[in-house]
C-alpha cells in the first residue's frame, strides 16, 4: 500500500469487494461506506482515487454514468 491510511479514513478495494475493476459494485460498496463513515452524500461528493489509468479511470464513467 502507499500509506494513504494515514490519509483517510476508510476506502474500498475491489478485493474487499470481491469484484474484478471497474464493476459497479465497488463504486456502489464506496457509496455505501461513505454515508455510514460521513452521514448523507450525493454520489457527486465521493472522491475516487485509482492506482491504473486503464482499470480505474478510462472504464470509471461507464460505470457511473
Amino acid at each position: 500500500m502507499t500509506g494513504h491510511m494515514d490519509i483517510f479514513q476508510w476506502y474500498v478495494c475491489s478485493q474487499d469487494v470481491g469484484v474484478e475493476k471497474p464493476g459497479r459494485e465497488i463504486f456502489e460498496r464506496a457509496y455505501e461506506e461513505a454515508q455510514f463513515w460521513m452521514g448523507p452524500l450525493e454520489k457527486d461528493e465521493i472522491l475516487h482515487i485509482g492506482d491504473s489509468l486503464e482499470a480505474d479511470i478510462s472504464q470509471f464513467f461507464f460505470c457511473v454514468l
